[in-house]
């Protein structure tokens, strides 16, 4: 058998087809901001680590699309959708297409579904793999600006047309990340936020990388130049003998003389500070036996009575009473009372 030797325009063509292996990464850096970059790049190897987690399946996520379009021009494709928002306002919206959602079913539900893939159990499944990847992409968000963010996320309902989703008169921001399954090329996810609130985040970013420490003197010199701030502490220290000290009495809560937060300077340095505030239905006291022996379908009776206000708690700190309401399907709490400082101690008690 002859063997025919490869003519140029052939040995060309190979050497210039690219590898299925490398994708198509596109990127308008025109209009998409440095720092938004640098998140791109920071999530690319979070997201797949976080899928390969929670399936126990070698995955990983590469760059596809980082661009600005027009509403008007993004594809209305029918894709898997979850819709979050960040804890300053600004709102994303989370995709998958239907291969990747299907890739992931497969590996986590124990009955993945054939006629109705889309069944609730599989939903609610989808759902925590999206709050995961948006727990990513907060931590990438808080680590570049400095600042930190949650992100609260819906579930999915089933597959819907991203268009639904989108303002017509607006421009987005779009990140796209192709998911590599075990050595293949599945399909793509990513999150879309509106242009605007996207600048908005990322213009923190650049003025807290401006941001110029200064220096102790110059900090000295600003108060110097503040009612002379230091020598008010060298004259408490010299005439400390005629201090006479008494116990400070603190203004109680509520009313109209409180002051705002943005009205003292010194609240200003913790203001941003994360607080977990926690809504207590109740509580009730049960042996260890009685706990060992729940099921599904037991009631635990709790010691407070059927329409009695809720306590609301501040990293664990009971501060307010408020009544369980329901807003658009979710539930909320609509304080009612502000602890006083004798009540805020009994709880603590």
């Amino acid at each position: 058998m002859s063997e025919r030797m490869l003519s140029q325009d052939e040995i060309d063509s190979l050497v210039k087809e690219k590898p299925s292996s490398s994708p198509n990464v596109e990127i308008n850096t025109n209009v998409v901001p440095p720092k938004a970059l640098a998140l791109f790049d920071y999530l690319e190897p979070k997201l797949g680590e976080t899928i390969a987690l929670l399936t126990g399946v070698e995955a990983t996520t590469r760059k596809y699309q980082a661009q600005v379009q027009p509403a008007v021009q993004i594809e209305n494709s029918r894709l898997l959708i979850s819709l979050g928002n960040i804890n300053d306002g600004q709102d994303i919206i989370f995709f998958m297409e239907e291969t990747v959602g299907k890739q992931l079913l497969g590996k986590v539900s124990e009955v993945p579904g054939v006629d109705n893939i889309w069944n609730d159990n599989n939903i609610a499944i989808l759902g925590r793999v999206f709050e995961a990847l948006a727990t990513d992409i907060a931590k990438g968000i808080s680590t570049l600006v400095g600042k930190h963010y949650g992100l609260a996320v819906a579930l999915p309902n089933g597959l819907s047309g991203l268009q639904d989703f989108l303002n017509m008169t607006k421009e987005y921001l779009i990140f796209e990340y192709s998911l590599v399954w075990e050595g293949s090329e599945v399909g793509t996810l990513g999150f879309i936020v509106d242009n605007s609130e996207a600048n908005h985040i990322f213009t923190m970013m650049e003025e807290k990388v401006d941001e110029v420490t200064p220096s102790i003197d110059e900090l000295i010199e600003s108060m110097d130049e503040q009612d002379d701030v230091l020598s008010h502490f060298i004259d408490a220290e010299e005439e400390q003998s005629d201090v006479v000290v008494k116990p400070v009495h603190f203004a109680p809560l509520g009313g109209s003389d409180v002051k705002l937060a943005g009205d003292d300077p010194n609240l200003d340095i913790i203001i941003d500070l994360p607080v977990t505030l926690t809504v207590e239905l109740g509580r009730t006291h049960k042996t260890l036996k009685d706990i060992l022996n729940l099921k599904p379908g037991s009631v635990v009776e709790l010691e407070r009575l059927a329409g009695e206000p809720v306590d609301v708690l501040a990293n664990g700190v009971f501060i307010a009473k408020g009544e369980v309401v329901v807003i658009d399907e979710t539930f909320g709490v609509k304080i009612t009372e502000i602890a006083s400082k004798d009540q805020r101690m009994n709880k603590i008690k």
